[in-house]
């Protein structure tokens, strides 16, 4: 997904007609929504969906690497958990 979606192409655009496309429509919905009830901060709801996604996705990426380099195994549920409230914490206004 990450290397078609920087690739660009005939591929990329498959995968926005026919899977992706919709969910930054959904996205931003979501976003909004949240900063309408005042969960989380201000800002470009295409940008913190982005920030949101990347803080989520990037961990479990790179947990393997991140295990072997310090023990820390990203992929556990209690790193997880910890995952989710320092981003929540983040995004509060």
């Amino acid at each position: 997904m990450f290397h078609e979606a920087a690739a660009g192409g005939e591929r990329q655009a498959w995968l926005l007609e026919n899977c992706m496309g919709a969910d930054y429509e959904m996205g931003a919905i979501f976003v909004e929504e949240y900063q309408r009830q005042g969960l989380i901060r201000q800002g470009s709801p295409q940008h913190l969906l982005h920030l949101i996604s990347g803080a989520l996705t990037y961990n479990l990426l790179v947990a393997p690497m991140t295990l072997r380099a310090t023990g820390l195994d990203l992929a556990s549920a209690e790193a997880i958990d910890e995952q989710v409230s320092l981003l929540q914490d983040l995004l509060r206004p």
